[in-house]
């Protein structure tokens, strides 16, 4: 079968980095969702091995089945922002191999705060090998949207509407009239704690 992107050279795309799972969505791609775990084990070029700067790492389901030795993104607040390019990079080496990839990547991020700072993280011309292949990687962050934005697209709209986005690591109450967000208020709890609890409890 050919690669009907062989000649595509630039790829709209999106990316949230979050506390349990990472998500990355290139055009014409299968959806990337892979645990948003990393390791520097050693292992073979799998899925989400990723060689960057001469450091080797791993991303996804790999890391995680290593055990205890990986770093999870919900361990520290600033990991979303800290870890984006990482893991970005590992959710590409879960995808064919490209020579080349150019993404114009929407973000989306809990706090628009970081913004600015997530751009800096993310963009720039990088050259990792990816699943074992050489790969050059260029990255435009065209966007940084709040979580949650996305269940605003493609549904007819209330005036007045509430969303509540219940994240691994942060539980989201947004408050939106007329299209206009007029509340946005982020817990740092989330399902994690959750289901923690549950396994704690639940036998009482």
């Amino acid at each position: 079968m050919s690669n009907i992107h062989t000649l595509q050279k630039i790829f709209p795309a999106g990316f949230d980095n979050g506390y349990g799972s990472l998500k990355l969505l290139v055009d014409g791609f299968e959806v990337v969702r892979v645990p948003s775990y990393i390791t520097n084990a050693e292992m073979e070029d799998v899925p989400g091995r990723v060689v960057f700067n001469g450091t080797a790492y791993t991303v996804g389901e790999s890391a995680y089945r290593t055990g205890n030795y990986f770093d999870r993104n919900t361990d520290n607040n600033e990991n979303k922002v800290n870890n984006a390019l990482l893991t970005l990079l590992g959710a590409l080496a879960h995808l064919p191999h490209r020579k080349a990839w150019h993404l114009k990547l929407v973000v989306s991020l809990h706090d628009v705060g970081l913004a600015s700072e997530l751009q800096k993280v993310l963009n720039g011309e990088y050259q990792p090998i990816l699943a074992g292949k050489q790969s050059e990687v260029k990255v435009e962050v065209v966007k940084v949207v709040l979580e949650g934005m996305g269940a605003l697209f493609g549904h007819p709209l209330p005036k007045k509407l509430t969303i509540l986005d219940f994240g691994n690591g942060t539980t989201l109450y947004s408050r939106y009239n007329r299209g206009q967000r007029e509340v946005h208020t982020a817990y740092p709890i989330g399902v994690e704690v959750l289901i923690d609890d549950i396994s704690q409890k639940m036998k009482h």
